[in-house]
């Protein structure tokens, strides 16, 4: 709890915001859940905990970097055009032209978006230590 600003959320198979909510906050305390793995992992005090952050902290990866920055940028979009279209006071013709949009982006994403996600990846990776 000493380095994260707010807990980690879990996702739920009933809430689809639940799966956006849970990789945007790891996405946004990276850097903290890394810090407190590490601490976790060097200190005896927390017994089974040890070994239990030590094999995290081996999955963190580029790759795994990669995909976390990817699908928060991804779940967003949705997450954003979901929350309008939950609106009392939308119209069918508005709500088509918000996911029409949405198509467009994430298609510009996919033809455009690896380089960008790619650099942010390499750079969360190095301020958080970990090989890029």
């Amino acid at each position: 709890m000493r380095c994260l600003k707010i807990t980690l959320k879990t996702h739920s198979d009933t809430r689809w915001a639940s799966k956006y909510n849970a990789v945007h906050s790891l996405y946004c305390q990276f850097g903290g859940v890394i810090k407190a793995l590490r601490d976790i992992s060097t200190n005896p005090i927390f017994g089974d905990g040890v070994a239990n952050a030590e094999s995290i902290l081996k999955q963190f990866d580029l790759e795994f970097v990669y995909f976390l920055v990817m699908w928060d940028k991804i779940l967003n979009q949705i997450y954003r055009v979901n929350k309008l279209l939950q609106s009392s006071n939308i119209s069918i013709d508005q709500a088509s032209k918000m996911i029409n949009c949405l198509n467009v982006s994430l298609q510009e994403m996919r033809d455009s978006g690896n380089e960008q996600i790619k650099t942010e990846a390499i750079s969360i990776c190095d301020k958080v230590g970990i090989k890029s």
